[in-house]
């Protein structure tokens, strides 16, 4: 067993006004050797991202390695082939806690197989060093964002923004902006309606008080600035003529 301790190193985010940074998660990294293949590319790639790695090679019992290696790391970069045994130890992680795959394969190897068997994205060992970083750091922002999902327990994916609605905030990739209650309470009332549109009279409800429409409108022109502020689709907030507004998915 090898370990390789590497400092997270987390961009200078730009200063707005209303918007915080907020500090990136910290990421873990298992890589599991099942086949030989040189390191110095991956690692340097993953130095790159400031990860923490653990290497594994060698190892008796893969499958079990696996699925211990998976309750520990955010990215679990498997260096395998697309045979069916190593398919089917993808396709046996838990799909609640899994970590987000990445397969290296032979160059020759079917990478649509890896995908079909579970690997959020899959390179081979020949590609260039730019696009192994890029595979990385594709697969790095979808980890952190499932992360950042857990860590703050009721947050809900929104595009790719987290909503956090204790305290309320909009969050993504390191940087946060404040919604205020009213902004939350309609933003919970469209996250929990899952992508179907919701009726102007529900929206307009706030605790046991009533909203003018007119503020309703407000509130979503609001959201939609704050989203568009931290790099979101504003457009994923949607009105729907003469009924009220959605959420797209």
């Amino acid at each position: 067993m090898l370990t390789t301790t590497i400092g997270e190193t987390t961009p200078e985010p730009q200063r707005d006004a209303g918007i915080a940074s907020s500090p990136l998660p910290a990421l873990g990294a298992s890589i599991l050797y099942l086949r030989p293949s040189l390191r110095i590319h991956l690692l340097g790639a993953l130095t790159e991202l400031g990860i923490f790695v653990s290497e594994s090679a060698n190892v008796p019992a893969a499958a079990i390695t696996v699925a211990r290696i998976s309750a520990t790391a955010d990215l679990l970069v498997l260096v395998c082939d697309d045979s069916p045994e190593h398919r089917g130890m993808i396709a046996a992680l838990p799909p609640a806690d899994a970590p987000v795959v990445v397969a290296i394969v032979p160059p020759r190897a079917s990478q649509a197989r890896m995908l079909e068997a579970g690997a959020f994205t899959c390179c081979d060992d020949e590609t260039s060093r730019a696009a192994l970083l890029a595979t990385l750091t594709f697969a790095a922002a979808h980890s952190r964002r499932v992360r950042m999902l857990r860590d703050a327990g009721a947050a809900t994916l929104f595009g790719d923004i987290v909503f956090q609605p204790d305290p309320p905030l909009l969050m993504r990739e390191g940087s946060a902006i404040a919604l205020s209650r009213s902004e939350s309470r309609v933003l919970t009332a469209l996250v929990a309606a899952h992508g179907e549109p919701v009726e102007k009279r529900l929206l307009n409800v706030q605790g046991e008080q009533f909203m003018n429409p007119a503020n309703l409108k407000t509130i979503v022109m609001r959201l939609r600035r704050k989203v568009a502020k931290i790099g979101g689709d504003p457009v994923m907030l949607s009105s729907v003529r003469g009924f009220g507004y959605v959420l797209r998915w």
